[in-house]
């Protein structure tokens, strides 16, 4: 955390600035909650080499151009979190019977 406050990698600066988050105020909670889930967004999404290309920007202008495709890429993963949990919500609507269900398992081929 101190590192990241006091002299972050050029990429993490870029996202930070992107995102507009003061580096005083990076805490655990931050990195969890906002900082995490945009650089593990690539992965989740098919091909984490944009979050590791933004870990080993040595510029600015590289650092800018993949903050901003993770940014993306983490708003088509909310969108497909999203989308996902609609589905499973209509299929649950559509004939199951929660108060005799203490687990399920739902299953969606595309």
């Amino acid at each position: 955390l101190t590192m990241i406050r006091k002299k972050p990698r050029v990429g993490i600066k870029a996202l930070l600035d992107l995102i507009r988050m003061p580096r005083e105020e990076i805490n655990t909670t931050k990195i969890v909650f906002s900082i995490g889930p945009r650089i593990n967004a690539a992965g989740r999404m098919g091909d984490a080499t944009t979050a590791v290309q933004l870990m080993i920007a040595e510029n600015e202008a590289k650092g800018k151009a993949f903050a901003h495709e993770l940014e993306s890429v983490n708003m088509r993963r909310r969108d497909k979190d999203s989308k996902t949990m609609e589905e499973a919500l209509s299929m649950i609507d559509d004939g199951v019977d929660l108060s005799e269900t203490s687990i399920m398992v739902l299953l969606f081929q595309l």
